[in-house]
Protein backbone atom coordinates (compact mmCIF):
# COMPACT_ATOMS: atom_id res chain seq x y z
CA UNK A 1 0.00 0.00 0.00
CA UNK A 2 1.60 3.32 -1.10
CA UNK A 3 2.35 6.07 1.42
CA UNK A 4 0.21 9.19 1.50
CA UNK A 5 1.64 12.71 1.34
CA UNK A 6 1.95 13.07 5.12
CA UNK A 7 3.69 9.72 5.47
CA UNK A 8 6.10 10.51 2.66
CA UNK A 9 6.96 13.81 4.31
CA UNK A 10 7.77 11.98 7.57
CA UNK A 11 10.04 9.59 5.64
CA UNK A 12 11.81 12.14 3.44
CA UNK A 13 12.04 15.27 5.62
CA UNK A 14 15.63 16.14 6.57
CA UNK A 15 17.45 18.68 8.77
CA UNK A 16 14.51 19.07 11.17
CA UNK A 17 12.75 17.22 13.94
CA UNK A 18 9.76 15.07 13.00
CA UNK A 19 6.77 14.29 15.22
CA UNK A 20 4.35 11.63 14.00
CA UNK A 21 1.11 11.47 15.98
CA UNK A 22 -1.33 8.78 14.88
CA UNK A 23 -3.55 6.06 16.43
CA UNK A 24 -2.47 2.46 16.93
CA UNK A 25 -2.34 0.37 13.77
CA UNK A 26 -2.01 3.34 11.41
CA UNK A 27 1.53 2.50 10.26
CA UNK A 28 3.86 4.52 12.50
CA UNK A 29 6.36 1.64 12.79
CA UNK A 30 6.35 1.15 9.02
CA UNK A 31 7.06 4.86 8.50
CA UNK A 32 9.95 4.79 10.99
CA UNK A 33 11.45 1.68 9.38
CA UNK A 34 11.16 3.28 5.92
CA UNK A 35 12.78 6.48 7.20
CA UNK A 36 15.72 4.52 8.64
CA UNK A 37 16.10 2.56 5.38
CA UNK A 38 16.16 5.76 3.34
CA UNK A 39 18.79 7.28 5.62
CA UNK A 40 20.92 4.13 5.35
CA UNK A 41 20.65 4.33 1.54
CA UNK A 42 21.91 7.92 1.81
CA UNK A 43 25.10 6.65 3.48
CA UNK A 44 24.38 6.65 7.21
CA UNK A 45 25.63 3.77 9.37
CA UNK A 46 23.19 1.77 11.52
CA UNK A 47 25.45 2.57 14.48
CA UNK A 48 24.56 6.27 13.98
CA UNK A 49 20.97 5.61 15.08
CA UNK A 50 19.36 5.51 18.51
CA UNK A 51 15.89 3.99 18.27
CA UNK A 52 14.07 3.53 21.58
CA UNK A 53 10.65 1.98 22.13
CA UNK A 54 8.39 1.55 25.14
CA UNK A 55 8.59 -2.24 25.19
CA UNK A 56 11.26 -4.80 24.46
CA UNK A 57 8.89 -6.58 22.08
CA UNK A 58 8.53 -3.42 20.00
CA UNK A 59 12.31 -3.11 19.80
CA UNK A 60 12.63 -6.71 18.57
CA UNK A 61 9.88 -6.07 16.00
CA UNK A 62 11.71 -3.00 14.73
CA UNK A 63 14.92 -4.98 14.19
CA UNK A 64 12.98 -7.77 12.49
CA UNK A 65 11.34 -5.38 10.04
CA UNK A 66 14.66 -3.67 9.27
CA UNK A 67 16.26 -7.09 8.68
CA UNK A 68 13.50 -8.03 6.21
CA UNK A 69 13.71 -4.70 4.37
CA UNK A 70 17.51 -4.81 4.13
CA UNK A 71 17.50 -8.44 2.91
CA UNK A 72 15.01 -7.51 0.23
CA UNK A 73 17.14 -4.54 -0.86
CA UNK A 74 20.47 -6.39 -1.08
CA UNK A 75 18.75 -9.12 -3.11
CA UNK A 76 17.49 -6.58 -5.64
CA UNK A 77 19.45 -5.19 -8.63
CA UNK A 78 21.09 -2.16 -6.99
CA UNK A 79 24.48 -0.41 -7.28
CA UNK A 80 27.35 -2.62 -6.01
CA UNK A 81 28.65 0.14 -3.70
CA UNK A 82 25.21 0.60 -2.14
CA UNK A 83 24.77 -3.17 -1.84
CA UNK A 84 28.10 -3.50 0.03
CA UNK A 85 27.08 -0.64 2.34
CA UNK A 86 23.68 -2.16 3.09
CA UNK A 87 25.16 -5.62 3.66
CA UNK A 88 27.43 -4.07 6.30
CA UNK A 89 24.37 -2.50 7.99
CA UNK A 90 22.64 -5.86 7.93
CA UNK A 91 25.68 -7.46 9.57
CA UNK A 92 25.82 -4.75 12.27
CA UNK A 93 22.08 -4.60 12.86
CA UNK A 94 22.07 -7.04 15.84
CA UNK A 95 24.38 -4.62 17.69
CA UNK A 96 22.42 -1.47 16.81
CA UNK A 97 20.94 0.78 19.49
CA UNK A 98 17.39 -0.36 18.81
CA UNK A 99 15.82 -1.31 22.10
CA UNK A 100 13.39 -0.15 24.78
CA UNK A 101 14.15 2.72 27.17
CA UNK A 102 15.16 0.41 30.02
CA UNK A 103 17.42 -1.58 27.74
CA UNK A 104 19.26 1.50 26.47
CA UNK A 105 19.70 2.93 29.97
CA UNK A 106 20.94 -0.48 31.12
CA UNK A 107 23.50 -0.45 28.31
CA UNK A 108 24.69 3.03 29.30
CA UNK A 109 25.10 1.97 32.93
CA UNK A 110 27.00 -1.17 31.91
CA UNK A 111 29.47 0.93 29.91
CA UNK A 112 29.69 4.13 31.91
CA UNK A 113 28.06 3.37 35.26
CA UNK A 114 31.36 3.66 37.11
CA UNK A 115 31.30 7.41 36.38
CA UNK A 116 28.23 7.79 38.62
CA UNK A 117 29.12 5.14 41.19
CA UNK A 118 27.21 2.20 39.64
CA UNK A 119 29.47 -0.83 39.50
CA UNK A 120 29.17 -3.80 37.10
CA UNK A 121 26.89 -6.58 38.30
CA UNK A 122 23.98 -4.28 39.20
CA UNK A 123 20.40 -5.51 38.73
CA UNK A 124 17.40 -3.59 37.44
CA UNK A 125 14.39 -3.60 39.74
CA UNK A 126 11.39 -3.14 37.46
CA UNK A 127 8.98 -3.25 40.41
CA UNK A 128 9.32 -0.22 42.73
CA UNK A 129 7.12 -1.79 45.42
CA UNK A 130 9.99 -3.31 47.37
CA UNK A 131 11.98 -0.05 47.36
CA UNK A 132 8.89 1.89 48.43
CA UNK A 133 8.21 -0.47 51.32
CA UNK A 134 11.83 -0.27 52.47
CA UNK A 135 11.73 3.55 52.27
CA UNK A 136 8.44 3.62 54.19
CA UNK A 137 9.81 1.34 56.89
CA UNK A 138 12.80 3.65 57.33
CA UNK A 139 10.40 6.59 57.66
CA UNK A 140 8.30 4.73 60.24
CA UNK A 141 11.38 4.00 62.31
CA UNK A 142 12.03 7.75 62.44
CA UNK A 143 8.39 8.82 62.83
CA UNK A 144 7.71 6.74 65.93
CA UNK A 145 10.45 8.70 67.68
CA UNK A 146 8.37 11.86 67.23
CA UNK A 147 5.66 12.16 69.92
CA UNK A 148 3.28 14.16 67.72
CA UNK A 149 3.45 11.64 64.91
CA UNK A 150 3.30 8.74 67.35
CA UNK A 151 0.13 10.16 68.91
CA UNK A 152 -1.36 10.62 65.41
CA UNK A 153 -0.67 7.01 64.44
CA UNK A 154 -1.98 5.70 67.78
CA UNK A 155 -5.21 7.70 67.44
CA UNK A 156 -6.07 6.93 63.82
CA UNK A 157 -4.38 3.54 63.40
CA UNK A 158 -4.71 1.77 66.78
CA UNK A 159 -3.23 -1.64 67.45
CA UNK A 160 0.16 -3.23 67.38
CA UNK A 161 0.49 -3.25 63.59
CA UNK A 162 0.72 -0.30 61.22
CA UNK A 163 -0.14 -2.37 58.15
CA UNK A 164 -3.33 -0.39 57.50
CA UNK A 165 -1.43 2.88 57.68
CA UNK A 166 1.26 1.65 55.30
CA UNK A 167 -1.32 0.35 52.82
CA UNK A 168 -3.18 3.67 52.95
CA UNK A 169 -0.06 5.76 52.43
CA UNK A 170 1.11 3.64 49.50
CA UNK A 171 -2.35 3.86 47.91
CA UNK A 172 -2.46 7.64 48.29
CA UNK A 173 1.06 7.83 46.88
CA UNK A 174 -0.16 6.10 43.71
CA UNK A 175 -3.14 8.46 43.43
CA UNK A 176 -1.07 11.58 44.09
CA UNK A 177 0.92 11.13 40.88
CA UNK A 178 -2.24 11.48 38.80
CA UNK A 179 -3.11 14.90 40.30
CA UNK A 180 -1.24 17.96 39.01
CA UNK A 181 0.37 19.99 41.80
CA UNK A 182 -0.94 17.52 44.38
CA UNK A 183 0.23 19.40 47.48
CA UNK A 184 -1.23 22.69 46.23
CA UNK A 185 -4.49 20.83 45.65
CA UNK A 186 -4.47 19.51 49.24
CA UNK A 187 -3.79 22.99 50.62
CA UNK A 188 -6.62 24.50 48.58
CA UNK A 189 -9.00 21.74 49.67
CA UNK A 190 -8.17 22.27 53.34
CA UNK A 191 -8.62 26.02 53.08
CA UNK A 192 -11.93 25.72 51.23
CA UNK A 193 -13.63 22.85 53.05
CA UNK A 194 -12.10 22.42 56.49
CA UNK A 195 -10.50 25.55 57.90
CA UNK A 196 -11.66 29.00 59.03
CA UNK A 197 -15.38 28.14 59.07
CA UNK A 198 -17.56 30.45 61.12
CA UNK A 199 -20.88 28.84 60.16
CA UNK A 200 -21.88 25.73 58.25
CA UNK A 201 -24.18 27.75 56.01
CA UNK A 202 -20.98 29.19 54.46
CA UNK A 203 -19.44 25.73 54.09
CA UNK A 204 -18.99 24.99 50.35
CA UNK A 205 -20.32 21.46 50.88
CA UNK A 206 -23.54 22.57 52.62
CA UNK A 207 -25.49 22.80 49.30
CA UNK A 208 -24.32 19.27 48.46
CA UNK A 209 -25.47 18.09 51.88
CA UNK A 210 -28.92 19.56 51.25
CA UNK A 211 -28.98 17.98 47.78
CA UNK A 212 -28.03 14.61 49.24
CA UNK A 213 -30.97 14.68 51.67
CA UNK A 214 -33.33 15.96 48.99
CA UNK A 215 -32.44 12.89 46.90
CA UNK A 216 -32.84 10.59 49.91
CA UNK A 217 -36.29 12.04 50.68
CA UNK A 218 -37.34 11.74 47.04
CA UNK A 219 -36.30 8.10 47.02
CA UNK A 220 -38.23 7.53 50.27
CA UNK A 221 -41.31 9.16 48.70
CA UNK A 222 -41.09 6.82 45.72
CA UNK A 223 -40.86 3.83 48.04
CA UNK A 224 -43.88 5.11 49.96
CA UNK A 225 -45.91 5.26 46.74
CA UNK A 226 -44.81 1.70 45.92
CA UNK A 227 -45.96 0.64 49.38
CA UNK A 228 -49.35 2.27 48.82
CA UNK A 229 -49.77 0.44 45.51
CA UNK A 230 -48.88 -2.83 47.25
CA UNK A 231 -51.52 -2.12 49.89
CA UNK A 232 -54.13 -1.35 47.24
CA UNK A 233 -53.35 -4.60 45.41
CA UNK A 234 -53.60 -6.63 48.63
CA UNK A 235 -56.61 -4.89 50.22
CA UNK A 236 -54.60 -3.35 53.04
CA UNK A 237 -56.94 -0.36 53.02
CA UNK A 238 -56.15 0.65 56.61
CA UNK A 239 -52.76 1.93 55.45
CA UNK A 240 -54.18 4.76 53.32
CA UNK A 241 -57.82 5.12 54.44
CA UNK A 242 -59.22 5.42 57.94
CA UNK A 243 -61.51 2.46 58.73
CA UNK A 244 -65.13 3.12 59.74
CA UNK A 245 -64.70 1.49 63.11
CA UNK A 246 -61.78 2.43 65.35
CA UNK A 247 -60.98 2.68 69.00
CA UNK A 248 -61.19 6.13 70.52
CA UNK A 249 -57.41 6.24 70.81
CA UNK A 250 -56.82 5.35 67.13
CA UNK A 251 -59.31 7.98 66.06
CA UNK A 252 -56.97 10.65 67.44
CA UNK A 253 -53.99 9.35 65.41
CA UNK A 254 -53.34 10.08 61.71
CA UNK A 255 -53.60 7.63 58.80
CA UNK A 256 -50.21 5.88 58.33
CA UNK A 257 -49.79 6.86 54.68
CA UNK A 258 -50.72 10.48 55.40
CA UNK A 259 -48.28 10.66 58.34
CA UNK A 260 -45.42 9.37 56.21
CA UNK A 261 -46.36 11.52 53.21
CA UNK A 262 -46.67 14.72 55.23
CA UNK A 263 -43.31 14.07 56.92
CA UNK A 264 -41.51 13.61 53.61
CA UNK A 265 -43.32 16.41 51.82
CA UNK A 266 -42.60 18.94 54.58
CA UNK A 267 -38.86 18.24 54.35
CA UNK A 268 -38.79 18.29 50.57
CA UNK A 269 -40.46 21.68 50.64
CA UNK A 270 -38.03 22.98 53.26
CA UNK A 271 -34.98 21.83 51.31
CA UNK A 272 -36.20 23.80 48.32
CA UNK A 273 -35.55 27.02 50.29
CA UNK A 274 -32.64 28.55 52.19
CA UNK A 275 -32.34 26.98 55.63
CA UNK A 276 -29.70 26.94 58.34
CA UNK A 277 -27.71 23.90 59.36
CA UNK A 278 -29.53 23.81 62.69
CA UNK A 279 -32.89 23.81 60.87
CA UNK A 280 -31.65 20.97 58.69
CA UNK A 281 -30.68 19.02 61.80
CA UNK A 282 -34.04 19.67 63.43
CA UNK A 283 -35.98 18.55 60.36
CA UNK A 284 -33.92 15.49 59.49
CA UNK A 285 -33.62 14.10 63.00
CA UNK A 286 -37.30 14.53 63.90
CA UNK A 287 -39.40 11.37 64.01
CA UNK A 288 -42.45 10.61 61.91
CA UNK A 289 -45.69 11.38 63.72
CA UNK A 290 -47.14 8.23 65.25
CA UNK A 291 -50.10 6.85 63.28
CA UNK A 292 -52.84 4.43 64.27
CA UNK A 293 -52.28 0.68 64.40
CA UNK A 294 -53.51 -1.22 61.38
CA UNK A 295 -55.75 -4.25 61.72
CA UNK A 296 -54.17 -7.54 60.61
CA UNK A 297 -57.13 -9.85 61.08
CA UNK A 298 -57.49 -12.41 58.29
CA UNK A 299 -54.38 -11.07 56.49
CA UNK A 300 -52.02 -13.63 55.00
CA UNK A 301 -48.78 -13.70 57.10
CA UNK A 302 -46.64 -13.52 53.94
CA UNK A 303 -48.42 -10.32 52.88
CA UNK A 304 -47.89 -8.83 56.33
CA UNK A 305 -44.20 -9.78 56.19
CA UNK A 306 -43.79 -8.13 52.77
CA UNK A 307 -45.60 -5.01 54.00
CA UNK A 308 -43.35 -4.78 57.06
CA UNK A 309 -40.23 -5.11 54.93
CA UNK A 310 -41.38 -2.49 52.41
CA UNK A 311 -42.41 -0.11 55.19
CA UNK A 312 -38.98 -0.45 56.83
CA UNK A 313 -37.29 0.19 53.48
CA UNK A 314 -39.14 3.48 52.98
CA UNK A 315 -36.91 5.24 55.51
CA UNK A 316 -33.92 2.85 55.72
CA UNK A 317 -31.53 4.69 53.39
CA UNK A 318 -32.67 8.12 54.58
CA UNK A 319 -32.15 7.26 58.26
CA UNK A 320 -28.72 5.83 57.48
CA UNK A 321 -27.76 9.11 55.76
CA UNK A 322 -29.00 11.13 58.75
CA UNK A 323 -26.89 9.02 61.09
CA UNK A 324 -23.83 9.16 58.84
CA UNK A 325 -23.72 12.81 57.77
CA UNK A 326 -25.36 14.97 60.41
CA UNK A 327 -24.08 16.12 63.77
CA UNK A 328 -26.50 17.36 66.44
CA UNK A 329 -24.56 20.54 67.16
CA UNK A 330 -23.13 22.76 64.41
CA UNK A 331 -20.29 23.96 66.66
CA UNK A 332 -19.27 20.35 67.32
CA UNK A 333 -19.32 19.67 63.58
CA UNK A 334 -17.10 22.68 62.85
CA UNK A 335 -14.72 21.47 65.57
CA UNK A 336 -14.62 18.01 63.96
CA UNK A 337 -13.82 19.58 60.59
CA UNK A 338 -10.94 21.47 62.18
CA UNK A 339 -9.63 18.30 63.81
CA UNK A 340 -10.00 16.47 60.49
CA UNK A 341 -8.02 19.20 58.72
CA UNK A 342 -5.16 18.68 61.18
CA UNK A 343 -5.17 14.94 60.48
CA UNK A 344 -5.31 15.44 56.71
CA UNK A 345 -2.50 17.98 56.87
CA UNK A 346 -0.38 15.63 58.99
CA UNK A 347 -0.89 12.84 56.46
CA UNK A 348 -0.97 14.71 53.14
CA UNK A 349 0.30 18.25 53.71
CA UNK A 350 3.48 19.55 52.12
CA UNK A 351 6.46 18.58 54.26
CA UNK A 352 4.54 15.99 56.26
CA UNK A 353 4.21 12.19 56.19
CA UNK A 354 3.41 11.49 52.52
CA UNK A 355 5.85 14.12 51.30
CA UNK A 356 8.59 12.85 53.63
CA UNK A 357 8.02 9.30 52.39
CA UNK A 358 8.16 10.37 48.72
CA UNK A 359 11.39 12.26 49.29
CA UNK A 360 12.88 9.25 51.11
CA UNK A 361 11.82 7.00 48.23
CA UNK A 362 13.45 9.28 45.64
CA UNK A 363 16.63 9.41 47.68
CA UNK A 364 16.65 5.63 48.07
CA UNK A 365 16.31 5.19 44.31
CA UNK A 366 19.38 7.38 43.79
CA UNK A 367 21.35 5.29 46.27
Amino acid sequence: MPFNAGQLKAIQQRDSSILVSAPAGSGKTKILVSRIIELLKEGYEISDFLVVTFTQAAGHEMKQRLTEELNELVSSPIDDKLKTHLQRQLFNLPHAYITNFHGFCNLLLMKYGYLVGVMPGFEINSDPTMIKKEALQECLNQWIQDKKIRDFLTLYFPGYSLDDFQSLLLSIDDISHSIDHFYDFIEQMLNAYYQNLSSLEDWPLFPYLKSLFYDELTMAMNKLIELQIFCEDNQLVDFYERPDEQTERNQLLPVPFEAYYDYLDERLQALSHNITYDTLISLMKASVERSYTMSWKEVDPSIKATFTKMKTNVFASYQKAVKSYLEKDSADFIQKLNVSSEAINMLLGKGHLLDQFQQAYQQRKKN
